[in-house]
């Protein structure tokens, strides 16, 4: 009984591990660094402003975008454009919350829809 009382804490500890996540998603090529750095840019803020979240803190490093306390669940998000010789060949957009795995994907969805809605030509359908 003694070892079941103190081994009981050590499976607990992962199970509250579990209560984080994170979802990605591969948006696929992106163009030049800036043009996947403005479509980015364009998609997050787009995303914050249609989805009730108009006060949403979006930041920008040299190669990703980043977006925090997004809604259902206060989600943060990064789309991150790294390149080579000039060209972004892939896209990745990554949803962390510790919340419900489906607030993450809502986000990453509502996300990656307006990033395809934008497309290399940086317009969106209804967007400001």
């Amino acid at each position: 009984m003694r070892n079941l009382v103190f081994s009981l804490p050590l499976v607990l500890i992962p199970a509250m591990a579990l209560a984080d996540g994170f979802h990605t998603r591969d948006l696929g090529s992106g163009g030049s660094p800036q043009e996947c750095m403005d479509r980015a840019r364009q998609a997050i803020q787009t995303y914050a402003q249609q989805n009730g979240t108009p006060n949403a803190t979006v930041n920008e490093g040299s190669w990703s975008v980043h977006g925090f306390d997004f809604l259902p669940g206060n989600v943060d998000v990064q789309i991150a454009c790294p390149y080579r010789d000039n060209f972004t060949s892939i896209v990745l957009l990554t949803a962390h919350s510790s919340g419900e795995r489906d607030d993450r994907v809502a986000v990453v969805d509502g996300i990656a829809a307006l990033w395809d809605s934008i497309g290399q030509g940086g317009f969106v359908p209804g967007g400001k």
